[in-house]
């Protein structure tokens, strides 16, 4: 009677062992499961900031080249369309720096404020397109 309660109280023991060392273990993998999770996560935030800022610098480049185009043309005019020229450009250079700032902000961008900076860098982008356009409809 005494090797059998010592029998089943070596089994109890054993069996409170082994299932504490699991408990432990789906925890550790719990732990290790988030901490991969967290870094996927970031890696993906990254590789969206990433392409979101080569995608606008691609865009900025092309409204850039735009501007230099703009003001060739403006160089070899006369009088009252030089004027008007001069005066579109002016309004995209602003526009311009306006967007080479919103762009600076896209590198130091924290996740809290990513959604921000990027909308703001889309906005910039975006006016100094529209002025383009119009600059150009109204210098035809």
């Amino acid at each position: 009677m005494r090797m059998m309660r010592l029998f089943v109280t070596a089994t109890m023991f054993t069996g409170m062992w082994l299932q504490s060392g699991c408990e432990r273990t789906t925890t550790e993998q719990a732990r290790d499961e988030a901490r991969d999770t967290a870094d996927t996560a970031d890696a993906a935030w990254e590789r969206e900031k990433a392409e979101f800022r080569t995608e606008a610098q691609a865009k900025m480049a092309t409204l850039e080249r735009n501007i230099d185009e703009m003001k060739a043309r403006a160089s070899t005019a006369k009088g009252k369309a030089k004027a008007e020229m001069d005066e579109q450009i002016a309004k995209m250079e602003r526009s311009r720096d306006n967007a080479r700032a919103k762009m600076n902000d896209l590198g130091s961008a924290t996740r809290e404020a990513w959604e921000d900076t990027k909308r703001g860098m889309s906005s910039a982008l975006d006016e100094l397109n529209e002025e383009y356009e119009e600059a150009k409809q109204r210098l035809k």
